[in-house]
């Protein structure tokens, strides 16, 4: 018995250990794609961020450079400056007064106060820029005007926005800042009279992305390095991750799982400009020793109690099979000759299941007989109520037939339709619980087909042979005709085209006999036909419950109904075969399964 207990023990513990595989697996896979998701927002809520700073920047720098050039007084002054001829009296006191009247705008709090540089200058080498730190040598300002590689991309743009990409401040004294700005040409209608840029610095980038804990890495329109920071700093600008991020903007990919860990890019419909975002390996790699660290103690702490409770249930769960083994060992004759008496459970648990399964089988087997005796008397009255029905539908389109007769004043016709329709219901409406012959049914049936041909005319053919050894042999009351009218509903009546029925008799060989029914209609439908095959199975393995009854009404008998009422006649000794034919339609087949001819 200690070794059932320790097979327990041993059992429930391995099936524990799977269980805990299982759940750690579960919640290692929800826990880390959980991390993954929060990762990705992370980053996308990162570079959209950050995108959008920097669209706004790029936005309030056009914004103040359309101010300059919409201002007719800006406008005059620069006109004055290029077409005014120092040959004119007042020339110098005009270009003067334009100077500045410039000077004092650009040095405007208003305008030189939210950005490293806001400048204006013309061709001719006049410079005007907010920031002290500035060249004021004309003869230098024209030159580096001339050095100026944007200037012809920005005459092309006709005064429309152009983003420069970052670059050397060109109007400082000193050794220039790295810029990136906003140019415009300014035009008088036809010709340009000058320019303007607003600058920002480098270092406004480092500010907005100071977040430590991604790499973050800011590209130009052109895909040329704006920003990094973290291992995606100045040294590294020209390196691997540079093209793995610029590969991402390529192919239109928000989200990766590359080599360098997850990764969110953010591209600007506005300016084109974009912004990367790579988680920190050693973040990534911290996170996952995280989760590891404590999905492992977890699970130890969930082994160590799991062992501990299949112990614990083992031995509980085989206490009484103990005590039962010893009560066994202990049993003699005396104990075992009062068969039928209560035995108490903690004396001997086997012998107490013994007496209650016999007292359970004899309850069990008396319930079943009772059953059966019951179903099959409802049965048998059902049978007989079957029997007084007659479809409404039927009598409805009799009456018709009738009516129509008369009006065609053919008097003889209307005797014989009512003379079949008289016979039928006598033979339909019988109160008499007696059986009928096959030829009774035979006849039955003729009438039945001889009045849907009166019905149908020529879309009805059909052909009756029996053989005269069979026609006294009895059978229930109506198990031929409605079949046939079976045929009607289901292999006529959905297709309006003309339908033949087959009914034969026969014996056989063996002193038997067989009935066939068969048509040329649709046939059964596969689902159908497999349906009543399985109703049929169930019916004689007992396992219909009440909702598989087989009630119905004459114009719905049913098979399922006849073949319980051939089997129920015949004391289960009889075939019953559903089929299709080969060539279109239907057949129905049953015949007895005894060797003689009857009963």
């Amino acid at each position: 018995m200690k070794k059932l207990h320790y097979k327990i023990a041993l059992l429930s513990s391995a099936f524990g250990l799977v269980v805990l595989a299982v759940g750690v697996f579960v919640l290692y896979y929800y826990i880390s794609r959980n991390d993954r998701d929060n990762v990705e927002y992370s980053l996308n809520s990162v570079t959209k961020e950050i995108s959008m700073i920097i669209d706004n920047k790029l936005e309030l720098m056009d914004n103040q450079a359309v101010t300059f050039i919409s201002n007719q007084d800006m406008i005059r002054c620069l006109k004055n400056l290029t077409y005014s001829d120092d040959r004119n009296e007042g020339y110098e006191a005009s270009v003067q007064n334009s100077l500045m009247e410039i000077r004092r705008y650009v040095d405007s709090s208003f305008v030189s106060g939210n950005y490293y540089r806001f400048c204006a200058f013309t061709r001719s080498g006049n410079l005007f820029s907010g920031n002290e730190d500035r060249v004021l040598n004309p003869e230098v300002i024209a030159g580096r005007i001339e050095k100026l590689d944007w200037l012809d991309e920005v005459e092309e743009a006709a005064g429309r926005r152009v983003i420069l990409p970052l670059h050397k401040d060109s109007w400082s004294q000193k050794e220039g800042r790295d810029v990136f700005s906003v140019a415009r040409v300014i035009r008088d209608p036809g010709k340009g009279i000058g320019y303007v840029e607003v600058q920002e610095t480098a270092e406004y980038l480092s500010r907005i992305c100071s977040n430590s804990q991604y790499d973050i890495l800011v590209l130009d329109q052109y895909g040329a390095p704006v920003f990094g920071n973290g291992g995606l700093g100045d040294e590294n600008l020209s390196g691997e991750k540079l093209t793995y991020c610029r590969e991402l903007i390529r192919d239109g990919k928000t989200n990766d799982s590359g080599k360098y860990g997850l990764t969110g890019v953010k591209t600007s419909n506005e300016t084109g400009w974009s912004v990367a975002a790579i988680q920190n390996p050693e973040l990534a790699g911290q996170s996952f020793r995280t989760v590891r660290n404590v999905l492992v103690g977890v699970a130890a702490a969930f082994m160590i109690g799991m062992v501990c409770l299949a112990y614990y249930m083992a031995s509980h769960m085989t206490k009484p099979l103990r005590e039962l083994r010893t009560a066994m060992e202990n049993m003699s004759m005396e104990t075992m000759a009062d068969t039928d008496r209560i035995v108490n459970e903690k004396e001997d648990e086997i012998v107490s299941l013994n007496h209650s399964f016999r007292i359970m089988k004899n309850k069990l087997n008396e319930s079943v007989e009772r059953e059966v005796e019951s179903r099959s008397r409802q049965l048998q009255s059902h049978f007989n109520a079957l029997q007084a029905q007659i479809n409404p539908h039927f009598i409805h389109n009799m009456l018709n037939v009738v009516m129509e007769l008369a009006l065609e004043e053919r008097p003889d016709d209307v005797v014989e339709v009512c003379q079949r329709i008289s016979d039928m219901m006598r033979y339909s409406t019988a109160s008499e619980n007696q059986p009928v012959t096959i030829g009774d049914e035979i006849t039955h049936t003729s009438n039945y087909l001889a009045l849907m041909k009166e019905r149908f005319g020529d879309k009805i053919t059909y052909e009756i042979s029996a053989d005269e050894n069979i026609r006294d042999i009895q059978i229930p009351r109506l198990i031929v005709q409605p079949i046939v009218e079976n045929s009607f509903y289901h292999g006529f009546a959905k297709e309006r085209r003309t339908l033949h029925v087959e009914i034969l008799a026969a014996s056989r060989e063996d002193g038997g006999w067989e009935i066939s029914i068969q048509d040329d209609g649709i046939g059964f439908g596969e689902n159908v036909l497999a349906g009543l095959k399985q109703k049929i199975e169930d019916y004689q393995n007992g396992v219909m419950g009440k909702e598989d009854d087989v009630r119905g009404g004459i114009g719905s008998l049913g098979l399922l109904n006849t073949f319980a009422r051939l089997e129920l006649f015949y004391n289960q000794q009889i075939r019953f075969t559903l089929e299709n034919r080969a060539e279109g339609g239907a057949r129905v087949v049953f015949s007895n399964i005894c060797q003689e001819a009857g009963r």
